[in-house]
Order: structure tokens, then C-alpha cells, then sequence
């Protein structure tokens, strides 16, 4: 099956693709980057966490509230709910296949009722609060797509064609009433959290990304609206009740400038290079990066921490390989192929 852009032209299978996530990670750790990344071992963690995927639940409501042809709030509400039914469905069946009968214990089950509960609860609340106390609101917003992904070539710095592509996928993009297009980002976040506080999210670098590829898109089709930046969609995990004082939900309006993403895509396209410079180099040689917060010492959290280890001591890491990572069920084109052709 011949794969084509977003722009409509043909990708050669000697390209290289570069998800959005992935600059953020190379220039992090391109040891980390190397284990987990499709263009290294294109492994993932066996390790399961054994909860609902709650913020990917909520993107499936929200998918369907907002790719709606429905106007009435009820109606979007219906079709969230929808999208929410058929997340958690699919959640339940994942964590069946990880704990088999596990799922069915009492204590299981009530942790699985009230996430189930809170995501409906706030599907219910969501558009009240959309359509009169968030800014900017939902009436003056029209949707143009929902969960679209776009695939662009990377740019050299003289303005020509790379052999590397730009795979990013957005949660939504919207056209507000003067007619400016922004990317919409919903973010889910826990229940202590502050969701009218943008900090942390004012220069995220994969949303830069997402920009990039929607500028270049729009630019190549000819559209002669502006994308103007994002607008970050934030949800609290917390049951709304007459104790809870912080908001729920929270948005916010970001503006990117057309030079801040020509840098962006500078660097983008030198950190493709040296990440094919990776590649030759192998794992055990590749650079890591200890936290400078955190003392020059690498802490918890990091996926990729034991085998990093065993290979700065020297060690033999393929046992770790085979029995902390499993291979990703699919390759980078076979989820291009079906990704795209949903667009």
C-alpha cells in the first residue's frame, strides 16, 4: 500500500519518520530515546500499570463531542458519552488480558466504577462549562477536525525537502470568529492539580511541533488563514461537590510566532541528523543525561533506568532487554497506513 502525506505526495520507504514526541525525548536522553523510539529497538515497557487509562478515555469523549455534527449541547453530550462508553470498554478488555480474573475483584471493581463515574460526571458538566465560563468560548469556536494526523517533510534550513518526515497528531483544531485556526490540546490532569495555571504548558515543545506541522500543511493547500497557536483544554480528576473550590476545567490561549517555528524547525531537523548519527553509533555508546536538578544523578521515573545502568557498568544487557521491554505490536508505517487513511 503506497503511503502519501498529508500534502498528498507519495512517501518513499527510505524516509525516515520523526513522531512529535519524539524530539522532546532525543534531546533528553537519546540513550532512553534509542530503547523506545521506532527509528532504535522500537521496544516498550512489559511492565502494566494495572488502572483505568483515564486520560485516554476522556480524548475518546472528547473525539466524539467535538467531531459532532450536532449543534445542541445535549445532543455533543450524548456522543461524548458514547466516546466514553467505548474508551472504557476498550480499557477493561486491555486490563482483562494484563490480571485475566484480577479484574473482578470487589475492590477492583469499585476503583473501576468510580473513574467510569467521574468520566461521565464530567462529561456531563463539560459543556455549561465550555460554552459560558471558558475563554475563549465554544460558540465562538468551529471545529474543523478531530484526532487528525498529519505527516509533512521536514524542511533543511535552506528551505528544501529532507529525506524525513513529521508525524504529529492533533486532539482537535479549531477556527475561532476572526477566522484564526488554533490547535487544541486536551490535557488531563490529577485531582491536587491547578488547571488555571498554564505553567508547563506556555513553551511545550511537542505542541510546538504540532503547530509546525499544521503550518506547513495549511501553507501547502493553500489556505490563507494563519494558525495562530494552541488552546490548551485542561480537566481536573477530581468528583465536582461543594467542598471543591478549584476549578474543574480550565483553557487557555497560547501564541506562537511564524519565526519561533522556523527555529523550531532548525532544530528539528538537526536533531534528525544527529539522531541518524545515533543509530550508527549503537546503544551501549550513545549519550545519557543525568538530571542537573536532581543533583547529575539520573532518579526514578526513567524506563530505560536498569538497562542504562548495566550499561554504564559494563554488563550484559540483553537478558534486561528481553524480560523489561516486549517489541511494539506495530511498525511506524503500518500505523501511518491506518492512520492516515482515518484522516
Amino acid at each position: 500500500m503506497e503511503l502519501n502525506d498529508s500534502i498528498g505526495n507519495p512517501v518513499p520507504r527510505s524516509s525516515y519518520i520523526i513522531r512529535a514526541t519524539e524530539l522532546e525525548s532525543y534531546l533528553r536522553c537519546p540513550r532512553q530515546w534509542f530503547i523506545l523510539s521506532h527509528n532504535g529497538l522500537n521496544l516498550e515497557r512489559v511492565v502494566f500499570s494495572p488502572q483505568m487509562r483515564f486520560g485516554t478515555i476522556w480524548h475518546k469523549g472528547l473525539e466524539y463531542y467535538y467531531n459532532s455534527d450536532e449543534v445542541d449541547s445535549s445532543s455533543r453530550v450524548s456522543r461524548g458519552l458514547l466516546g466514553i462508553a467505548e474508551g472504557v470498554a476498550k480499557s477493561k478488555e486491555d486490563l482483562y488480558k494484563e490480571l485475566g480474573d484480577g479484574i473482578y475483584t470487589e475492590e477492583f471493581q469499585n476503583t473501576l466504577q468510580k473513574s467510569e463515574q467521574l468520566l461521565n460526571t464530567l462529561m456531563q458538566l463539560y459543556p455549561s462549562w465550555a460554552n459560558s465560563q471558558a475563554h475563549p468560548r465554544d460558540s465562538i469556536l468551529n471545529p474543523i477536525s478531530s484526532e487528525q494526523r498529519f505527516l509533512v517533510p521536514i524542511l533543511t534550513p535552506k528551505g528544501n525537502k529532507s529525506r524525513a518526515y513529521l508525524a504529529a497528531r492533533l486532539d482537535a483544531l479549531v477556527m475561532d470568529n476572526l477566522e484564526q485556526i488554533w490547535v487544541m490540546e486536551h490535557k488531563t490532569r490529577g485531582a491536587s492539580s491547578k488547571v488555571d495555571d498554564p505553567q508547563g504548558t506556555v513553551l511545550d515543545l511537542q505542541m510546538g511541533l504540532q503547530l509546525l506541522a499544521v503550518r506547513r500543511y495549511l501553507k501547502a493547500t493553500g489556505v490563507p488563514q494563519p494558525v495562530r497557536g494552541v488552546i490548551y483544554n485542561l480537566t481536573r480528576r477530581q468528583m465536582p461537590g461543594p467542598r471543591v473550590r478549584n476549578p474543574i476545567f480550565g483553557r487557555h490561549q497560547v501564541v506562537r510566532s511564524p519565526e519561533s517555528l522556523r527555529i523550531l524547525e532548525r532544530t528539528l531537523y538537526y536533531t534528525y541528523r544527529n539522531m541518524r548519527r545515533s543509530e550508527q553509533i549503537g546503544l551501549a555508546n550513545l549519550r545519557y543525561s543525568p538530571q542537573v536538578w536532581a543533583g547529575g544523578y539520573c532518579t526514578w521515573g526513567c524506563p530505560a533506568y536498569s538497562v542504562c545502568e548495566a550499561l554504564t557498568r559494563g554488563d550484559d544487557v540483553d537478558h534486561l532487554l528481553t524480560t523489561e521491554f516486549k517489541p511494539r505490536r506495530r511498525t511506524i508505517w503500518e500505523m501511518l497506513e491506518e492512520e492516515m487513511d482515518q484522516s
